[in-house]
């Protein structure tokens, strides 16, 4: 299923039943992206080599490490790790000596990635429909309808608690430790 159409399914879900177009969907998603602005989404792959290692605990130049399957090799010969961590600590079994060589993914998980995008969009759409617009209210006759134009509305609020989620999580993304 592609992107678009989790979205509707997302706005199906949340009763939002409007027929809106594929187009500003895709708008929605590219304003979504460019909000969020995570470098290191993308998968990517590291080789770590450590000419002289004495430990069982091991940690990656990147992280977070996004695939449970990392090769470790200790004088060409492989072994496997006991426990592998998301930020970039693989712990082994028993001390090991010698050159070692640890491939390894990095990056955001694509499905986490895309569904917090999905919820950035959902909660736009709802914004926009609560504030069509940008109006600060629409009278007619003796009623007057006000629309939360504040920046605390709760769809605001909503798109910046996922998307600080986000970068709480994965703002450094395939970043080098020193």
């Amino acid at each position: 299923m592609s992107q678009i159409e989790d979205i509707k399914e997302l706005l199906k879900a949340h009763d939002i039943n409007e027929d809106i177009e594929d187009d500003t969907i895709q708008t929605l998603i590219n304003e979504a992206v460019s909000l969020v602005n995570i470098e290191g989404i993308n998968e990517v792959n590291h080789e770590d080599y450590t000419k002289e290692f004495n430990s069982d605990v091991y940690l990656t130049s990147y992280f977070p490490i996004i695939t449970q399957t990392v090769l470790c090799a200790v004088d060409g010969k492989l072994v496997t790790p006991a426990k592998i961590l998301k930020n970039g600590i693989i712990y082994f079994d028993k001390t090991y000596y010698g050159e070692l060589e640890v491939s390894y993914t990095t990056g955001i998980p694509s499905s986490e990635y895309e569904d917090s995008i999905n919820l950035i969009v959902l909660f736009m759409l709802q914004e926009q429909m609560n504030n069509p617009q940008g109006l600060s209210s629409i009278k007619e006759g003796d009623v007057t309808l006000s629309y939360n134009t504040s920046k605390n509305s709760i769809y605001l609020n909503n798109i910046r608690d996922v998307i600080e989620d986000l970068r709480g999580k994965y703002g450094k993304a395939n970043i080098k430790l020193i």
